[in-house]
């Protein structure tokens, strides 16, 4: 309850302690989270085929977050019945991870996307200088792996862009009813 209220405290009381203004001594905070960063950073290496680096980046996340949610409670009287679990923390600790990796993944497929428009879109116009098989489209664009550029090939054949005849790629100009539907 009142989270506006405990987050203006405990700021206040970071701050007091941080530029030294309190006239009591600055309130030392114990918790031997020795089983709990190791818990922690095998559940970050885990991820690390997925997000490489993510192993120290996040590295001190779980126990900032335990040190800032304690602050958090504990900045206002607590309502009674009250229990805070350090599960808690840790369910948050992950789920912001997970988080991570999920964007950096969705932001990587994205760029990979883009990067097959780009290739199919440049296919799409050596073509216009007629049929050429994959051999020589990949040569004309420089250090192309060959089956990236199959891929391309492939991809603009199922839109119905290329047609494979004679072992040579060419163009298949849009018909009259296809070009009306995607106008």
């Amino acid at each position: 309850d009142r989270l506006a209220a405990r987050y203006e405290a405990a700021m206040r009381k970071a701050w007091g302690e941080r530029l030294n203004s309190l006239t009591t001594a600055p309130e030392m905070v114990q918790c031997d989270f020795t089983e709990s960063q190791a818990w922690w950073m095998s559940f970050l290496k885990k991820l690390e085929p997925e997000c490489p680096g993510i192993s120290g980046t996040a590295r001190n996340l779980y126990a900032t977050l335990h040190f800032g949610l304690s602050q958090l409670v504990n900045a206002a009287e607590l309502a009674e019945g009250f229990e805070w679990f350090i599960e808690e923390a840790e369910a948050l600790a992950r789920f912001l991870v997970q988080r991570m990796v999920n964007a950096r993944a969705a932001m990587l497929h994205s760029a990979e996307d883009e990067r097959m428009r780009n290739i199919e879109a440049s296919f799409i116009r050596k073509l216009g200088d007629g049929p050429q098989s994959d051999r020589e489209l990949q040569r004309r664009s420089s250090r192309l792996n060959i089956d990236i550029c199959r891929k391309a090939l492939h991809n603009l054949e199922s839109m119905e862009r290329v047609a494979l005849v004679d072992n040579k790629w060419q163009r298949v100009e849009p018909s009259r009813t296809t070009a009306a539907l995607s106008n």
